[in-house]
């Protein structure tokens, strides 16, 4: 072998080397920063703030969003209250 193609195969080697190196330097720093999010969340204790139930002074006014209005009149023609499969059958033959 000359000396040009030991040189340029320990340089083709070292570059390999380096590579690898360098692979291998990212997946470690990146698999830290993994196990120290494992950590932190396996170990982690929420903070809940308690306070104790007391009975309010006088009446408790509570107004909640939408309306009653559709239950405050009959509609004309009610469902009846109980309706068996047969009856539905009968009638969706007719």
């Amino acid at each position: 072998m000359t000396r040009r193609a030991r040189i340029l195969g320990l340089g083709v080697l070292l570059i390999l080397v380096s590579a690898v190196a360098a692979g291998a330097w990212s997946h470690l720093a990146q698999y830290r920063l993994v196990k120290d999010v494992v950590d932190q969340q396996r170990d982690f204790v929420p903070t809940v703030r308690v306070a104790t139930v007391q009975a309010p002074a006088g009446d408790l006014v509570v107004s909640l969003p939408g309306t009653t209005s559709a239950f405050a009149r009959p509609t004309s023609s009610p469902a009846p209250a109980a309706t068996s499969i047969s009856a539905m059958s009968i009638s969706a033959t007719k």
